[in-house]
């Protein structure tokens, strides 16, 4: 076999060695950050975050129209009231001279 040959199968080897390694160290840091989630399980991680953040939103949504009924809720008592005030300066001015 000549020489040149040699050379480029030598370095096709090492090249080869080079890339066999990188998988490996790809699987190993792949194994890693797999074992970060609970039971391995990286897709139900993702799914408990989603039900979360619905939660939350539920949450916020409610909580927005628990406030928007009570203040429709107070408005009316609060309108009567400034009504009553308005009918008793009223009638203490046009009524009582």
């Amino acid at each position: 076999m000549p020489d040149e040959d040699k050379a480029v199968l030598d370095e096709m080897a090492r090249n080869l060695q080079f890339v066999r390694e990188q998988v490996a160290d790809l699987h190993r840091k792949t194994d890693e950050v797999l074992k970060g989630f609970p039971a391995g399980d990286p897709d139900g991680h993702r799914r408990y975050h989603e039900e979360v953040m619905q939660q939350m939103a539920e949450r916020r949504r409610l909580r927005q129209e628990l406030l928007t009924h009570l203040l429709k809720a107070a408005s009316w008592p609060a309108l009567v009231g400034v009504f009553i005030v308005l009918w008793k300066y009223a009638k203490s001015q046009f009524f009582n001279h």
